[in-house]
């Protein structure tokens, strides 16, 4: 299910995968923007049942633009850096896809059916996002590097699987902003949605623990390929968003200086 808030009123459930309840959604509500953000967006899930995973990420997803196209609102539709094959980084906005698993092959159909249904629809490319879990939410990546790092454990990062990582915060303020705003940058419908440099997930996580005070010996730093996935992940998927940054006027954080304000509010 998929928590959907209407300002002033308060959230209402919708089933992600029920594209026949998307129609029924929107005719009710009449809003003047949708933003969809909801999707199984953990590879190796969608590797291994591509069915029932397509039917959230592809069919959902198809059924909320044309319902939101008919309904005359703006469309925003969260894709991810994930449909690059990471050969030919960095990714400038609408640079041809080329994605290795079946995740990424579900959010190229998806950013072509969000396209093709018309109305007022941008599809934003998000890279790697950070930060904490909402209470009542999955945990983050954070949330159990936090429980692991809290305990002792040891944490085990990649120090060749680059992206472009975005606080969870600084991605919303350029959602909202490009929500307020009338007509689009450069006219372009298909825009990265990332931070200002690319760090490896051993970077991140060091910049976590220089926030939250943790010992950085508890990294085991290794190379993904002594990890391998259900579903194949590509090493470099960094992102050009200079283009979303300059029309919105803001600049999403560094990744240290983000860590350091996601500490103060922890």
């Amino acid at each position: 299910m998929t928590a959907v808030v209407r300002p002033g009123k308060g959230p209402v459930a919708w089933d992600a995968g029920d594209a026949p309840g998307a129609a029924r959604l929107v005719a009710e509500h009449r809003p003047a923007l949708v933003v969809h953000a909801a999707a199984k967006s953990k590879p190796d899930p969608c590797e291994e049942d591509p069915a029932g995973t397509r039917a959230v990420n592809v069919a959902g997803t198809e059924a909320l633009a044309a319902a939101a196209a008919r309904a005359g609102a703006r469309f925003v539709f969260f894709s991810s850096d994930l449909v690059h094959d990471g050969r030919a980084a960095p990714y400038d906005d609408g640079a041809r896809p080329a994605p290795l698993s079946e995740y990424g092959r579900q959010k190229v159909d998806a950013e072509a059916a969000v396209l093709a249904a018309g109305g007022d629809p941008v599809v934003l490319r998000l890279a790697l996002c950070y930060g904490f879990a909402p209470p009542g939410a999955l945990p983050t990546f954070n949330d159990r590097m936090r429980a692991d790092l809290a305990a002792g454990r040891r944490v085990r990062v990649f120090t060749d699987q680059r992206r472009t990582a975005i606080w969870a915060e600084d991605a919303a303020e350029l959602v909202a902003r490009l929500a307020a705003r009338p007509g689009l940058p450069d006219g372009r419908r298909l825009l990265n949605l990332c931070g200002p440099e690319s760090p490896t997930r051993a970077e991140l996580a060091e910049a976590f623990c220089a926030a939250f005070g943790f010992n950085p010996a508890l990294l085991d730093r290794v190379e993904a390929a002594v990890a391998p996935a259900k579903a194949p992940r590509p090493l470099d998927v960094s992102l050009i968003g200079v283009r979303l940054h300059a029309w919105t006027g803001f600049v999403p954080s560094a990744v240290r200086e983000a860590m350091a304000r996601l500490a103060l509010r922890a």
